[in-house]
């Protein structure tokens, strides 16, 4: 059972990080745009969505919405919240990460007579992604442990599968001390990945818990030195 709930946290996990990727990355060009009416709105959901508890956000996915015709299973619900929730942070992430490239960047790139796709895809998006790959790395980790909230709308997820232990066995402490371990599992061997990803992803080589002043961060999962 246990087995069975870290793969349905897996699962809902990387399927609301690539949807917030994809809210990540559009919400960002639509902060950043000049149009400030679509520039408002996308703060707007920044701000309402860092500022709300997901929970609240599931309760309004899975039982709001089909008050007005929005019908989802617990599953698709899951992944809609995560995706959504996660989306807000990540837009803030690759904003930063974008306007943290100095302006000659993006002059240079006009000088060399580079259209502004070929500007975005050859110059800006490989150094932007280099400075929001730690953070977004963070931010997928925290979507997995915050996943534990799904629970309540009766996915059995990790936590869950916990709840459904402790409730027919009567054996709460050891069922929720094996659920802690396999989150521990789960982040740190997500951890261990993405930081030897990072070392060949990127030239000079970067660890997922490096700083961009060279010097190494905290681990993400382990609180150790990398």
């Amino acid at each position: 059972m246990f087995l069975l709930g870290m793969r349905k946290t897996a699962e809902v996990s990387v399927l609301g990080f690539g949807l917030a990727i994809a809210i990540g990355f559009l919400g960002a060009s639509i902060r950043r745009s000049r149009i400030w009416p679509i520039a408002f709105v996308a703060g707007a959901y920044v701000e309402i969505i860092r500022n709300t508890p997901m929970l609240v956000q599931v309760f309004l996915i899975f039982f709001g919405l089909p008050s007005i015709g929005l019908k989802f299973t617990n599953f698709q619900a899951a992944v809609i919240a995560l995706g959504i929730s996660g989306g807000a942070y990540f837009i803030e992430i690759i904003r930063s990460g974008f306007e943290s490239i100095p302006r000659g960047q993006r002059e240079a790139a006009t000088t060399l007579g580079l259209s502004r796709i070929d500007s975005y895809l050859r110059v800006l998006l490989p150094q932007a992604l280099r400075i929001v790959y730690p953070p977004i790395i963070g931010q997928f980790l925290q979507m997995i442990l915050g996943s534990s909230l799904l629970s309540v709308i009766g996915l059995t997820e990790l936590m869950g599968q916990a709840q459904l232990v402790s409730d027919e066995t009567y054996l709460s402490m050891p069922a929720f001390i094996i659920a802690l371990v396999a989150y521990l599992i789960l982040t740190n061997t997500i951890s261990i990945m993405a930081s030897i990803a990072g070392y060949y992803l990127f030239k000079p080589p970067i660890g997922v818990f490096e700083g961009q002043s060279g010097q190494r961060g905290r681990s993400l999962g382990l609180g150790g030195k990398w």
